[in-house]
């Protein structure tokens, strides 16, 4: 008696071998919302209210015991990405000014600096393409600096 083979289904077709295959990162993808956000977010405060946050993130920089840290000035509770992006954008926000100016400087918080410079330039498009209207004036802080400036 012959047993009769149950043929698996195929996981990938021969396009999807030959490179149609689209692959999703989805790491960058979030980087590249966060980024958004607080450039948006951003955009609409003070300088006064981001050096409250960006004095408040500094306190609590580190000191997460479930993964969320609380920014209590903005009224929300934040994953270490958006965490991250946040204070990345803060300094930009703060000391965009003086990067030129104290680019010889020892001290990193005046540099403009991004953990990840393709996740930033995809949202700085982003943003000049959908928001810089709404934002006009309020967004010169958001620097046109290539990606390997930003590093």
């Amino acid at each position: 008696m012959r047993k009769s083979k149950v043929k698996q289904p195929e996981m990938f077709t021969t396009n999807d071998m030959i490179g149609n295959v689209v692959r999703r990162d989805i790491f960058m993808e979030e980087y590249v919302a966060a980024y958004l956000k607080y450039m948006q977010r951003l955009s609409e405060l003070d300088d006064d209210t981001c050096r409250i946050i960006l004095n408040e993130c500094e306190t609590i920089n580190g000191n997460s015991e479930d993964g969320t840290y609380r920014i209590k000035t903005l009224h929300c509770s934040i994953n270490v990405i958006h965490f991250v992006s946040l204070k990345e954008m803060l300094n930009m926000r703060l000391y965009s000014a003086f990067a030129d100016e104290y680019s010889h400087h020892d001290e990193g918080i005046y540099h403009i600096y991004v953990s990840f410079p393709s996740a930033f330039a995809e949202a700085r498009k982003i943003f000049k393409e959908k928001y810089s209207a709404k934002y006009d004036g309020r967004d010169t802080w958001i620097t046109d600096k290539s990606e390997s400036e930003l590093l």
